[in-house]
C-alpha cells in the first residue's frame, strides 16, 4: 500500500503540473488577446480613413448640381 509520504509527493507534483501548464495557458491567452487587439487597432484605422474619404467625397459631391444638397436657401 502506498504511503502517506508517497501520496502527498505524488499530488504536490500533479498540482504544480497542473498550476504550470494553467499558467502556459494564461500566457498563450494574453499573447493571443494582444495580438487581437492589434489588429483591432488597425481595423479601426482603415475604418476611419474611409469614413473621412467618403466625407471629403459627400463634402465635394454636396457642390455638383442636381447631385448634391439640394436647393440653397431651403427653397
Amino acid at each position: 500500500m502506498l504511503s502517506l509520504e508517497t501520496l502527498d509527493l505524488v499530488l504536490d507534483v500533479v498540482l504544480k503540473l497542473i498550476f504550470i501548464a494553467l499558467l502556459m495557458f494564461a500566457f498563450l491567452l494574453l499573447r493571443n488577446l494582444d495580438e487581437a487587439i492589434q489588429k483591432l487597432e488597425s481595423s479601426l484605422g482603415s475604418m476611419e480613413r474611409s469614413a473621412e474619404t467618403v466625407e471629403d467625397v459627400v463634402a465635394v459631391m454636396r457642390n455638383i448640381p442636381f447631385v448634391g444638397g439640394g436647393r440653397k436657401n431651403g427653397k
